[in-house]
């Protein structure tokens, strides 16, 4: 298992892992801690390791629910990109005010507001191609 004195190591090998699912789930997916912690090798999830990931995730827009990151690594989290569509939709849903209530409903009824996210997306898609040929 790796130590705290691995920590540049997991973490980028964290964020690879979850970068490469994000890529590959249209901006979404869901995780058991467990997964996430045994493919990056990393030991028991104290608050030091959560917080440690949960800065990785932050410094790559990469959002998560429940936040804080759960304790136990029984527990499942959600990541998502940042700025997406899908983030607006998961935004909405968890920030309790009426004009999230608002969004969703307009959601439900097929009328997704569209915006500048799009190309945020495609210029972050191309930074991370360049980044893995470096």
């Amino acid at each position: 298992m790796r130590g705290d004195d691995d920590e540049g190591n997991w973490i980028h090998d964290l964020v690879h892992e979850v970068e490469d699912r994000l890529e590959n789930q249209e901006g979404v997916a869901t995780f058991e801690l467990r997964e996430l912690k045994d493919r990056v090798g990393i030991g028991r999830l104290g608050h030091r390791i959560r917080e440690q990931m949960q800065d990785a995730l932050d410094r790559q827009d990469i959002g998560y629910f429940p936040n804080p990151l759960p304790a136990s690594d029984t527990q499942r989290v959600r990541l998502y990109r940042l700025g997406s569509r899908v983030a607006r939709l998961i935004t909405a849903v968890i920030t309790l005010d009426k004009e999230n209530d608002a969004k969703l409903i307009k959601f439900a009824n097929g009328s997704a507001p569209a915006d500048a996210s799009d190309e945020r997306d495609a210029i972050r898609k191309i930074r991370r191609i360049l980044d893995r040929l470096q």
